[in-house]
């Protein structure tokens, strides 16, 4: 199902290697387009084993007929073998990455932003409460705090500063891609792709057409208007 997709994928990333125009694209001094080998299926199946869980499939072949990582959105995508990053002293803990996500695209989570909204609009107003952390207007609409955050999920880039993107490989949000900020700022944002294979081709076909750059993904019609919030 996913093998000629990631085919086409392999060939477009070729081609944008040798474009000299998309240089100056979003994260590409980094990645260069390029994707470090494919990941030996028995290296795969012992991360399995280790941790219990089954990859989602488009990743999973992504993983074993692209690449480990490498070109992709934001600074490209992470290698496996960094699936804990910026939650490491949690991933300590047994069963970790089995457990099932708390975090579900809701109408809690979009409550939630819709609160963060409404506390940059007093911001802007100058009306700031002095000592509330940034996260008190909306972290209790959520059913868990950032400790848990990363249950059931592998990172997947750094988008800059404090925020990344993860993918849900347990739970109800299986397969869907979550951003966080972990600076508390602001909640969870699901992007609106269904898969990781639907988000980075949307991605790379936004980089090799001149599309917009930066806050790739910051797009789903759910939640408020992430450039508005960020450009206030």
């Amino acid at each position: 199902m996913y093998a000629e997709r990631i085919r086409q994928i392999v060939i477009k990333l070729a081609a944008a290697r040798s474009d000299p125009g998309l240089e100056t694209r979003f994260g590409v001094e980094k990645h260069q387009f390029r994707l470090r080998p494919p990941m030996p299926e028995s290296q795969l199946l012992a991360f399995e084993r280790e941790h219990n869980v089954v990859l989602p499939d488009d990743y999973r072949r992504f993983l074993l007929l692209a690449g480990d990582g490498g070109a992709g959105p934001f600074y490209g995508i992470e290698p496996l073998s960094d699936w804990d990053r910026w939650f490491e002293e949690e991933a300590e803990s047994p069963g970790f990455l089995a457990s099932p996500c708390p975090l579900i695209d809701s109408v809690a989570v979009r409550q939630a932003w819709k609160a963060a909204q409404m506390r940059d609009a007093r911001r802007a107003k100058g009306v700031v409460h002095v000592g509330a952390s940034p996260s008190q207007a909306w972290e209790a609409l959520l059913p868990s705090e950032w400790p848990e955050w990363g249950k059931g999920s592998i990172n997947l880039c750094d988008q800059g500063c404090t925020y990344s993107a993860r993918l849900i490989v347990s739970g109800e949000a299986r397969g869907r891609i979550v951003y966080l900020d972990s600076q508390g700022w602001y909640p969870p944002y699901f992007v609106r792709d269904p898969n990781f294979i639907e988000w980075y081709q949307r991605r790379l076909e936004t980089s090799v057409s001149g599309g917009p750059d930066g806050w790739f993904g910051f797009d789903n019609p759910e939640y408020p208007s992430y450039l508005d919030l960020v450009s206030e």
